[in-house]
């Protein structure tokens, strides 16, 4: 997860008008969907994961 971060990390930088605040927010945002997605996928078994096309 780490070069996922850093890769939109890098691209908020370069955004204009962004607040770093702002930029917090997003990263923490990011952050959690990730984290929620891969705690989602860990509890699956095969027969769903198979099913969702993972």
């Amino acid at each position: 997860m780490g070069l996922f971060k850093a890769l939109i990390a890098g691209a908020l930088s370069d955004i204009i008008g962004l607040s770093e605040e702002d930029k917090r927010k997003i990263l923490e945002s990011i952050d959690q969907t990730v984290v929620n997605f891969f705690t989602q996928v860990m509890q699956m078994d095969n027969f769903t994961l198979r099913q969702e096309g993972l």
